[in-house]
């Protein structure tokens, strides 16, 4: 739902910054007021930072689209791209399921992105980031 704004966002941030940086930024925004989400004492809070995280996830979507198909062979470019669509929806769906009866949950699923911030790190060391 908030993907327009956040990936006109990012388009314009990614030429001075790089991609690789905004994938980064993008992951922890998303990471970090999906965390904060825990702490939401009103339904107004929590709209506020769910539209935030909205806003993070929505710059990681147009990033990977564009970085997947640069970092894989001719022969895997359209396999990984499917993986990588199957993966957000599949994941965004599965953290609903398991989030649905459990307010405390959203603490540990915010941290999971946070994770795998310094394994995008060092993938970007090999390139250009």
């Amino acid at each position: 739902m908030f993907a327009s704004p956040s990936a006109h966002w990012c388009r314009s941030l990614c030429r001075p910054f790089g991609r690789k940086r905004i994938l980064l930024i993008s992951i922890l925004c998303f990471a970090v007021f999906s965390m904060m989400s825990t702490f939401a004492r009103t339904p107004m809070e929590m709209g506020i930072l769910r539209f935030l995280t909205g806003l993070g996830l929505g710059a990681v979507m147009p990033n990977t689209v564009t970085l997947v198909p640069n970092t894989c062979r001719n022969a895997a470019r359209s396999l990984m791209i499917t993986v990588m669509y199957s993966g957000f929806n599949i994941g965004s769906g599965l953290g609903g399921f398991i989030a649905a009866g459990c307010c405390a949950l959203w603490l540990e699923i915010g941290a999971v992105p946070r994770r795998y911030v310094p394994l995008v790190m060092l993938l970007c060391c090999c390139g250009s980031c």
